[in-house]
């Protein structure tokens, strides 16, 4: 009979919904959907990327859809196609896919941390554009794991790994493993790094990293560049003008 319910970090409907009265338990199942809140952040669990942080205003929510949800101990669980959004869903919202999505809250329910497995995908912006605050940007891994300051909801460290790969206009990077920290605003690429940009492509580097405040990369250790043909036939062109 269209069941919902309403706790201190989420609310939300599905086919089924059963209460365990003994532990405080809540599971969903079929059609999940599934509102969770921030507490009195003003940050996002999903903002991952610039122009993303929406560190003012008012508490920031996201919504979960998942064939299954549980919820127990301040632990919020979603399984089966789970699809996660910042409010307000526009198609360029910070947002997330994967096979398994953990939301853990602190004992005051702030929001503290996100825990995604199986072929995650993180996209911000809008497909298509290549500048301004709806830039298209992607981040795809096995896992990610991401923590946030419990005072202001801002991303505090992510750590994504297997396969990683981030996508942004004009440049692809990869690597087995990258990991992010607030205090740096420095995004860590390690685990066979590559680079390719629309002039060159960077490999056997040790380390790569992607500024975040200037938008640039990095990179450590013996590390080799190939210039693509595109940019040799630029250089050429610019020799033959002088």
């Amino acid at each position: 009979g269209e069941p919902k319910w309403t706790q201190a970090q989420t609310e939300g409907r599905a086919e089924r919904v059963t209460i365990r009265n003994q532990t405080g338990e809540i599971h969903a199942e079929n059609n999940v959907d599934v509102k969770v809140f921030s507490g009195a952040q003003r940050g996002s669990l999903l903002a991952m990327f610039p122009a993303s942080a929406g560190t003012n205003g008012a508490p920031r929510e996201i919504e979960v859809f998942a064939r299954e949800f549980t919820a127990k101990d301040h632990r919020a669980t979603f399984l089966g196609d789970v699809r996660a959004h910042q409010l307000p869903i526009t198609g360029g919202e910070p947002r997330l896919r994967s096979g398994e999505l953990v939301v853990n809250f602190t004992a005051s329910n702030q929001a503290e941390s996100i825990q995604a497995r199986q072929d995650v995908v993180y996209e911000q912006g809008f497909t298509g554009v290549t500048n301004g605050p709806a830039i298209y940007r992607k981040l795809s891994s096995r896992t990610l794991v991401s923590r946030s300051d419990v005072k202001t909801g801002a991303l505090s460290n992510l750590v994504a790994e297997g396969d990683v790969r981030m996508e942004q206009p004009g440049s692809l990077a990869t690597g087995g493993r990258a990991t992010y920290t607030a205090a740096t605003d420095l995004l860590e690429l390690t685990d066979r790094p590559r680079l390719e940009t629309l002039e060159l492509v960077v490999t056997d580097a040790r380390t790569l990293f992607w500024d975040k405040t200037r938008n640039r990369f990095l990179a450590t250790g013996l590390f080799k560049i190939n210039f693509t043909p595109a940019a040799m036939k630029q250089t050429t062109k610019a020799l033959k003008t002088r």
